[in-house]
């Protein structure tokens, strides 16, 4: 009797145990997927917040390319070949602003029109980059910087001084 008492107890102790660490690990997952939905809406808030900057210049009659002819950059490459990049280069294609290719971590498999390279390409020279993509701009700026002798702007400095 004593033995099946013992085993009861170990069991619910066990049981117990299991119940606790699923608790744990499936609150650490929770924590986890939050801080990354986190993340995502301020990559978002940023873009759109950049965008909408835009937006606000090109209905003030200005364009992008107007920031570049100014300080002589006639040959680009685009940081981030996703939606707004993709915008980038249809703006500077119609201005006359020689885009010569993309840079993008899924150089394979973006589609453009463009010759899309990623960072471990070796980088023909141009005479500016934009990166496209706002809240990536402090962690590619000093990898692009190395690699090319151009600067390396973001397309949220443009939209912001052009205002």
């Amino acid at each position: 009797m004593k033995k099946h008492i013992h085993c009861l107890v170990l069991t619910c102790l066990a049981a117990a145990a299991g119940f606790l660490l699923g608790f744990r690990i499936s609150d650490r997952k929770a924590r986890t997927k939050e801080e990354e939905s986190g993340k995502l809406a301020e990559k978002n808030r940023t873009q759109f917040f950049v965008v909408n900057q835009w937006l606000k210049l090109k209905q003030m009659g200005g364009n992008i390319s107007n920031y570049l002819n100014e300080r002589g950059y006639e040959k680009a490459a685009i940081y981030g070949m996703s939606y707004t990049g993709e915008r980038v280069l249809f703006e500077l294609k119609n201005a006359g602003i020689e885009v010569a290719y993309g840079i993008d971590k899924r150089a394979g498999g973006a589609a453009s029109e463009i010759d899309i390279l990623s960072l471990d390409d070796d980088l023909p020279v141009v005479d500016v980059v934009i990166v496209s993509e706002a809240f990536c701009y402090e962690e590619v700026e000093p990898i692009l910087s190395r690699k090319l002798s151009c600067p390396v702007i973001s397309l949220e400095e443009v939209v912001f001084e052009s205002s």
